[in-house]
C-alpha cells in the first residue's frame, strides 16, 4: 500500500484492529506471538499477519521503519489490484469454488484465460496447461516435451488441441501455491465436478520430480503422490518418467514396461508391450482400455496446481 505522511515511503499493513478487538484477549499478545487473523480476507477491524509473514516483510532490505496509524482511511481507487498467476491463488484469496475459465496474469502482467478446476481434488486447485485428443497427442507437432515453447489455441481454449506457452507454464509453476502437477483423462469441463473418479490418473509433487519443464533424455524414477492405471493404483510408489528434446522429441510420459525394470515396482496388469501412458502414444502400442487412449477423441489433460487455503 502506498501512503505516508513522508513522501517516498511505502507501507505494508501487518495489523489493523478496532478498539473492541484490540481489547480482546485474542489480540492482547505481542507481535512475538503467532496470531494470524483474516490473512486471506483482509479488513480493517480484525486483521493481523502471521509471524512468519511479518518476519518476511521486516527482513526485506527495504524495511527500515514501523509506523503506527489510527483510523486509516483507504481510498479504493488507489488500491493496486492483485494480479493472480494460478488457480490456487484465486481459490485461496477469493473463495471461488466453481470450475470454469478465469483470468490469470503471466510474468509480464498480461492477462489470459485459463481453465481452473476447484472441485475434483478436495483441498487442491488446478490450472489446465495442456489438453490433447489422442489424434493430436500422436502428431509430430504435439509430441514435444514441455521444455519446448508450443502454444496452441491460447485465445480459444478447448479440450482437443490446447497448450499454454512455456512462459505461462513457468509463471504458473513459479507461483508459491504451485506444488504439484497431474495428468487426467477425458476431463469434462461442462460438468460441475469435472472429474468423476481417479481412474487413469496421476499426481506428483515438484519436489519429487522437478524436471517437468525440462527435457531429460533418461528414465527418472520419482515417488508419486498417487497413480491409477485401469483401476490398479498405488500411493508413494516409484514410477519412471521420460521426456526428450533433441532430434527426436518425446512428450513427458510413463512407459509401463519400465515400471518394474527401471524402478522396481510390480508390473501393471494388462499392460501391452511398449505401452506409454499420459503421452508419447505409439501407434503400435495403443491400449483401448486406458481412458486417455480409448478412442481417437479421448483426451489427455495436464495440470499444475497445489493446495488452497480457506
Amino acid at each position: 500500500m502506498f501512503d505516508s505522511p513522508h513522501r517516498g515511503f511505502v507501507l505494508t499493513p501487518i495489523k489493523s484492529l478496532s478498539l473492541t478487538d484490540a481489547k480482546s484477549p485474542t489480540f492482547l499478545n505481542s507481535f512475538e506471538a503467532n496470531n494470524p487473523s483474516h490473512e486471506y480476507t483482509p479488513n480493517w477491524p480484525s486483521y493481523q499477519l502471521s509471524k512468519v509473514r511479518m518476519a518476511s516483510t521486516k527482513n526485506a532490505t527495504s524495511s527500515t521503519h514501523f509506523p503506527a496509524t489510527y483510523n486509516f482511511n483507504i481510498d479504493c481507487k488507489k488500491v493496486i489490484p492483485s494480479k493472480l498467476t494460478a488457480c490456487a491463488a484465486i481459490r485461496s484469496l477469493h473463495g471461488i469454488s466453481q470450475n470454469g475459465y478465469y483470468t490469470l496474469f503471466d510474468s509480464s502482467n498480461k492477462p489470459y484465460h485459463a481453465f481452473c478446476d476447484f472441485q475434483s481434488d478436495p483441498g487442491y486447485a488446478w490450472t489446465l496447461i495442456e489438453s490433447l485428443s489422442l489424434t493430436n497427442a500422436q502428431s509430430t507437432l504435439f509430441r514435444k516435451s514441455f521444455e519446448v515453447n508450443l502454444p496452441s489455441s491460447e485465445c480459444a481454449p478447448n479440450w482437443s488441441s490446447y497448450r499454454l506457452s512455456k512462459t505461462k507454464m513457468m509463471s504458473i509453476k513459479n507461483t508459491g501455491s504451485s506444488t504439484h502437477f497431474r495428468a487426467t483423462c477425458n476431463f469434462n469441463g461442462d460438468s460441475e465436478k469435472g472429474l468423476q473418479n481417479r481412474r487413469d490418473y496421476l499426481r506428483v509433487s515438484f519436489c519429487a520430480y522437478d524436471y517437468f519443464l525440462t527435457a531429460r533424455s533418461s528414465w527418472t524414477c520419482a515417488v508419486v503422490d498417487y497413480i491409477n492405471i485401469r483401476g490398479t493404483s498405488c500411493s508413494k510408489c516409484s514410477i519412471p518418467f521420460y521426456s526428450r528434446n533433441s532430434v527426436v522429441h518425446y512428450h513427458l510420459y510413463i512407459n509401463l514396461s519400465n515400471v518394474k525394470a527401471v524402478c522396481g515396482n510390480s508390473d501393471v496388469p494388462s499392460a501391452i508391450s511398449g505401452e506409454n501412458v499420459f503421452g508419447n502414444y505409439l501407434n503400435s502400442a495403443i491400449n483401448n482400455q486406458f481412458s486417455c487412449s480409448s478412442s481417437s477423441t479421448s483426451t489427455t489433460n495436464w495440470w499444475i496446481g497445489g493446495a488452497y487455503y480457506d
